[in-house]
């Protein structure tokens, strides 16, 4: 039996609890603008950029039956632009600026992304089918920063009513994340830059 795609996000409760956990990291930084996939619930994304201080979010979809999604249920609770394309033509290195590259893909096709985003704050969320939580960190890191040697060290997890998931604290050279495996249609990960 085939899986389709998620089409509606709203009621993915682990997902919700790690973008709690990963705002309340970011509370203290003054964020002004998204660059991001919101995914089909765009106007619920919005909303969630706003609560969080955002002003303005520059929004992308590459697939047209997504877009068209999208823009039916689209209400601008911040200043919004969609663009029809690949998030890879984002200008990388915008101040004050949050990347938000939440996939619905495993590493091996996200490789790109991530390469052309290392140096920005950004937010990365993958699949880890077919590759496994453990070879898609790996990656990540040596996606980074290939001449050093990453570490990885289990945080604890969190089980209570709002969401379940893992924490891991990883680096890769000077670079810090904090990473969140989680189970949502598929299991998934999420690697959150830290800002000192």
């Amino acid at each position: 039996m085939a899986s389709s795609v998620k089409t509606d996000y709203s009621q993915s409760k682990n997902k919700r609890a790690v973008q709690n956990a990963i705002f309340n990291l970011y509370k203290r930084h003054k964020f002004n603008k998204v660059v991001g996939l919101a995914g089909p619930n765009i106007t619920d994304y919005l909303k969630l950029m706003k609560q969080h201080g955002f002003k303005s979010a520059e929004i992308y979809e590459n697939d047209i039956s997504q877009l068209a999604i999208q823009m039916n249920n689209f209400r601008p609770v911040i200043e919004s632009k969609i663009q029809f394309g690949d998030i890879i033509q984002a200008k990388p290195n915008q101040p004050n600026t949050l990347y938000d590259l939440d996939f619905c893909c495993s590493i091996n096709t996200a490789n790109q992304h991530i390469q052309k985003f290392s140096d920005d704050v950004a937010i990365t969320t993958l699949s880890i089918r077919p590759v496994g939580f453990m070879r898609t960190v790996l990656n990540y890191l040596q996606l980074i920063d290939r001449k050093s040697n990453p570490i990885i060290e289990f945080l604890g997890s969190v089980n209570n009513d709002l969401g379940n998931y893992r924490t891991y604290s990883l680096s890769a050279g000077s670079k810090k994340y904090i990473c969140y495996l989680y189970k949502d249609s598929v299991p998934m990960v999420t690697i959150q830059s830290i800002i000192y």
